[in-house]
C-alpha cells in the first residue's frame, strides 16, 4: 500500500456505490489525472471482472491500428479486504451515463454508432 501512495496522490471522491468508492488522483510523477477505484474484494484471489474488461479493452487484437483502448489500467494493487485500480482519467471525460443525460435521455444514431462498438467489443467473440 506505500507504493500506492507513494506513486499517486488520491485528491476528491469522485463517486460511490455498493461496490466501492472512486477519488481523483494524480500520479506523482509526471501530474497525469488517475481514478483510484477502491472494491472490496469479496473473491479471493479471482482476477475481478472488471480488471479482466479492461485487459481485453487493452488487446491490441481487437482495434485497427488506429484505435485504442477507451482508457488504460495503469496499475493494481490488493490488500486482504480490497482491491484498488488505478485508470487514467482523460481530460475533459464524461460517464457515458450523464452525457446520454445532457443529451435529453437518448443518443442520436450516429452517436451510438460511434459509442457501442466500443463499448461493446470486450464481449463479442472473434469470429
Amino acid at each position: 500500500m506505500s507504493s500506492l501512495k507513494t506513486k499517486y496522490k488520491k485528491l476528491n471522491l469522485l463517486g460511490d456505490g455498493g461496490c466501492g468508492f472512486v477519488y481523483a488522483g494524480l500520479r506523482r510523477s509526471d501530474h497525469l489525472p488517475v481514478n483510484l477505484s477502491y472494491a472490496a474484494d469479496e473473491n479471493g484471489k479471482s482476477i475481478p471482472s472488471e480488471v479482466a474488461i479492461m485487459l481485453r479493452l487493452q488487446d491490441k487484437n481487437i482495434y485497427s491500428k488506429t484505435k485504442a483502448a477507451p482508457v488504460s489500467l495503469l496499475d493494481r494493487y490488493e490488500t486482504d479486504s480490497q482491491i484498488i485500480l488505478v485508470i487514467e482519467r482523460p481530460i475533459p471525460c464524461k460517464d457515458m451515463f450523464d452525457y446520454i443525460q445532457d443529451k435529453g435521455g437518448k443518443l442520436e444514431e450516429e452517436e451510438t454508432k460511434v459509442a457501442t462498438p466500443t463499448s461493446l467489443q470486450p464481449f463479442i467473440a472473434p469470429s
